[in-house]
């Protein structure tokens, strides 16, 4: 019934105006709408998007809210520190390499947090 329907991730955020600026500037998502009432539409690669809305948030620390996939998955976590991102140095209780990733020879993650603390990946499949 699904299988041809998009997807598109939500994201509560405190600050509409301070979430936009991070995923924008920092991530560099590109706002593909006019915002609504409470919030904006954010586009990334191959028809996904975001949405980020004024609301209530209760980031679950271990939950990921939305994951990012990547390739080079080290260049793009050094890109965005460079931009002031701090990635976790855990990742489900194991610590993480100097660069913030781990995995293996299948995938590889990381992870940071926005504004609001809710908990967002890269992941890379090799």
């Amino acid at each position: 019934m699904l299988t041809n329907a998009t997807i598109f991730a939500t994201i509560p955020t405190r600050d509409l105006k301070k979430a936009k600026a991070f995923y924008v500037n920092k991530l560099g998502l590109r706002q593909v709408a006019d915002p609504s009432t409470h919030g904006y539409m954010l586009a990334a690669a191959d028809g996904s998007k975001l949405f980020i809305y004024e609301g209530d948030t209760r980031p679950d620390n271990d939950l990921v809210v939305a994951a990012f996939f990547v390739k080079g998955i080290e260049q793009v976590v050094q890109s965005l520190r460079n931009k002031g991102v701090k990635f976790e140095p855990m990742i489900s209780g194991m610590p993480t390499d100097e660069n913030g990733v781990i995995g293996n020879d299948r995938e590889k993650a990381a992870c940071f947090r926005d504004p609001d603390g809710n908990l967002l990946s890269l992941s890379e499949l090799l």
